[in-house]
């Protein structure tokens, strides 16, 4: 159920690409990433070690963006990995320091089927950045399935991340889930470095990235690894 979550990270941008925020300088975004495991980052769960790939495909046009993400398990079309959303989404800039960004997605399920019931996903990020180093980013998600009752969910990830100059980027996540819907909660962490993967990065926008994943609590009931290692080839490009 928490798979409706996975929104966010499909809006990747403006740090951009190495990450998630939901903003980019470019009026078009194209993105694909592999990752050695089965990982949702904004509902922050690893399902499993088996590696995904997806695509997303975005545009900024001047009053709303919209953009269009597939996910793949790599090994099995039986997996919650397995997934196509449509999204819109917008950037909201107070003054250089914080910005708002609101958003609906409805989300298509396909595991082991092409087509599965939809759900819409509402949420709301507020991001402040102290510096042009130091981001810190609060997102709350609402997902409301359309089925039944016990497929509604709510989620917040906190994360916080540092960029130094050489595009180095280190980011710390908390993840917790409320069990006020589907009486089912969680918390868990991270911890990720994200650094150019070739040795002249203003050449390429190229990034690799690590991350160590830690459940901290958890209802019997939720399918996430307890603690494992995620690595990530993200391949960017702006039009």
């Amino acid at each position: 159920m928490l798979k409706l979550l996975l929104l966010w990270s499909i809006l990747l941008s403006g740090k951009v690409f190495s990450n998630d925020s939901l903003s980019s300088n470019s009026d078009g975004v194209f993105r694909a990433r592999l990752n050695s495991a089965s990982f949702l980052p904004y509902s922050g769960k690893i399902l499993s070690n088996r590696p995904a790939l997806d695509i997303l495909l975005a545009y900024n046009w001047k009053f709303v963006s919209v953009y269009a993400f597939q996910s793949v398990d790599i090994r099995s079309t039986r997996s919650d990995i397995n997934y196509f959303q449509l999204g819109f989404f917008r950037n909201l800039k107070f003054n250089e320091k914080w910005k708002i960004t609101p958003y609906a997605v409805i989300e298509v399920p396909q595991n082991g089927v092409f087509y599965d019931s939809p759900y819409w996903i509402t949420g709301m990020s507020l991001a402040y950045a102290p510096s042009p180093a130091w981001e810190i980013e609060n997102t709350t998600l609402l997902a409301d399935g359309f089925k039944s009752e016990n497929q509604k969910d709510i989620l917040n990830r906190l994360k916080i991340s540092y960029t130094t100059k050489e595009k180095w980027e280190w980011t710390s996540f908390i993840w917790s889930n409320s069990d006020h819907f589907d009486k089912a909660g969680f918390i868990t962490s991270g911890f990720m470095l994200t650094v150019p993967a070739l040795l002249k990065p203003e050449k390429s926008d190229l990034r690799i990235s690590f991350m160590y994943f830690q459940t901290l609590s958890k209802d019997k009931s939720i399918h996430t690894l307890d603690h494992t290692v995620n690595a990530t080839l993200i391949w960017p490009l702006s039009f």
